[in-house]
């Protein structure tokens, strides 16, 4: 997993550095908020008591560089993320009598770092208004996971790096915009945390749903 990360990391800052731009660069500084819910999650089937749709947000600088009139990549060079994560209510097992094992926790936090380059397509409608319709990588780093299980504290036993696919659109007014996105994990974070009973693995996906207000500012 470490490798596909790594090289695909690699291609989006490849494409940042030989990207050449038509109509000039934008700066930007963008707010995330988000909504985070859980779609792979195998640690006991039968438990019904489900938590998911936790809040967070991110905050973004980058650039957006054009390719010709409309064809343009947004790169949020630098980004900072910190969200709850939407974990299941985890079942009072502790493998007696050959049963399975999981980590117990009542709630968790992820904090870090991200890195994005999308290609987009910015379609005009009158002066100063256009629609905006972008897709790419989603590169992150969570350098801190705070996991509680009552009084307690305890490592959630998830890979601290992971990629995500980004996708959505946003409405350009002036300098302004505003944009819906979906960003789901490409890649299983669970580090795979044991099952006595030998038929499964600890495996954990999210799907990211966010609402951001970006500010562009020009740059020489």
């Amino acid at each position: 997993m470490k490798k596909v990360i790594t090289s695909i990391f690699l291609l989006c800052i490849c494409s940042i550095s030989f990207a050449q731009t038509g109509n000039g660069s934008l700066g930007l500084v963008r707010i995330n908020g988000t909504v985070n819910f859980y779609n792979s999650v195998h640690y006991y089937n039968d438990n019904k008591n489900q938590r998911n749709g936790t809040a967070g947000f991110s905050t973004e600088i980058g650039a957006k560089q054009f390719l010709g009139k409309s064809l343009f990549f947004l790169e949020e060079t630098a980004g900072f993320v910190f969200s709850e994560l939407p974990l299941p209510k985890y079942p009072f097992v502790v493998g007696v009598g050959g049963g399975d094992t999981y980590p117990l926790i009542d709630k968790g936090n992820e904090l870090g770092f991200l890195c994005s380059t999308v290609i987009g397509y910015q379609i005009p409608i009158k002066n100063n208004l256009s629609i905006d319709v972008f897709a790419g990588p989603d590169f992150r780093y969570l350098f801190k996971y705070n996991a509680k299980f009552g009084n307690l504290k305890q490592e959630l036993p998830l890979y601290k790096a992971n990629l995500r696919l980004k996708a959505g659109a946003g409405l350009n007014i002036q300098n302004w915009n505003v944009s819906l996105f979906v960003s789901p994990d490409l890649l299983d974070r669970g580090k795979g945390y044991y099952r006595y009973s030998g038929d499964g693995t600890f495996r954990y996906r999210t799907i990211q749903v966010g609402f951001g207000i970006t500010y562009y500012f020009k740059w020489n």
